[in-house]
């Protein structure tokens, strides 16, 4: 992504962090344009938080550059940044009350106490907590608190909002309804977001693009349904969502496809670049994109026979473990309208859509450890 000086609000340029000799971000560049939702994503360790404190200027990089607004700022200080911060534990001050606590970063900038009421009562209305501003934080429940926190930190209109692990505390429920009211309180104030989370749903719900790292590396940037469809490679598939994963050879290469063996198992795929012959490949299947089908019938025609081993009935889905031959595959289907789900030991036939199949060289899940 390559904007304008006037577009980018934040760029980092090959920025490197190490502790004591061990490395926590290794040559991260990404950038980020005006209004734009951002989510750095990975496991715990991966250099996520290291890298949102880097730009949050409470950490300084050994190598690289960040830039804000299209000007260097390494050396200058978080409270020169323009940044609005929203921590784990949503930090609120226990002494204060909601009122005092939203209107604090007003307070240190010195703005009169009729704009700081009007600013606040305008930040209540945002988060949808009119009427509590004599509360105490230990008053609220935790909804409530990481409401004010993000209140306080939008208060000063931030040219760039952080937000490291903001939902973790909350109940699945909750963290749920928060997700969807993030993304609304962005797209109402445009304001440009970077969110470190390990959640994969909050990433793909929040997201405009996410930046999946690992090993203090950026394995891919692009768009939630691009990174979650055509992942480039083992490590980003798995951790984003689940995936029947299948070590194959390539037993043919014609018309723009490839026909795939493994063991018993052999089905079509779009062919990857370079594809040839005697090939090892990776091959990923999403489980929500098989199609099952009973063994008789039109639609069954060009389908694998299977057994179905297990069925775990999950309310908007049904969750099978199929056998075909010795290889084991997951299946997520809707339970059907009229008539039973499969249940355990009866066939089935399985259909492997090609433009559904993820391909990449074996050895490409192991790139960067």
């Amino acid at each position: 992504m390559t904007l304008g000086a006037s577009e980018s609000v934040l760029r980092l340029d090959n920025v490197s962090k190490a502790f004591q000799g061990q490395p926590a971000v290794r040559g991260v560049s990404l950038e980020m344009g005006r209004g734009e939702f951002l989510t750095l994503l990975g496991p715990s360790g991966c250099g996520k938080t290291t890298s949102l404190n880097l730009v949050a200027g409470l950490l300084q990089p050994d190598s690289g550059t960040v830039f804000l607004r299209g000007e260097p700022a390494n050396t200058l200080p978080p409270r020169h940044r323009r940044l609005g911060m929203v921590f784990q534990s949503w930090a609120l001050f226990p002494h204060q009350n909601v009122f005092d606590n939203i209107a604090y970063g007003l307070s240190v900038r010195s703005v009169s106490s009729t704009e700081i009421r009007k600013r606040v009562a305008e930040m209540l209305g945002l988060v949808r907590l009119p009427g509590v501003e004599g509360k105490f934080p230990s008053q609220l429940s935790g909804g409530m608190q990481q409401r004010v926190a993000l209140a306080r930190a939008l208060i000063t209109r931030p040219d760039l909002l952080l937000l490291d692990e903001p939902l973790s505390n909350l109940d699945a429920a909750l963290r749920k309804e928060m997700q969807v009211e993030l993304r609304q309180i962005h797209s109402e104030l445009n304001v440009t977001t970077l969110l470190v989370t390990h959640s994969q749903e909050e990433a793909l719900v929040m997201s405009d693009r996410i930046a999946v790292m690992r090993a203090g590396r950026i394995e891919c940037i692009d768009t939630p349904r691009r990174v979650y469809n055509r992942p480039p490679n083992r490590f980003v598939c798995a951790f984003l969502g689940d995936a029947n994963m299948l070590e194959c050879e390539i037993e043919a290469v014609f018309a723009g496809e490839v026909m795939l063996r493994r063991n018993g198992l052999r089905f079509a795929a779009e062919a990857p670049a370079g594809a040839r012959a005697g090939q090892k490949l990776t091959v990923a299947i999403r489980p929500e994109n098989l199609l099952l089908h009973r063994p008789t019938g039109p639609e069954a025609e060009t389908g694998i026979d299977a057994i179905v081993r297990d069925a775990i009935f999950k309310g908007s889905h049904i969750q099978y473990a199929l056998m075909i031959g010795e290889e084991r595959l997951e299946v997520l289907a809707l339970p059907p309208v009229d008539g039973e789900p499969f249940a355990p030991g009866e066939r089935a036939r399985v259909t492997v859509p090609k433009s559904r199949i993820v391909a990449f060289p074996a050895e490409a899940g192991d790139a960067h450890v």
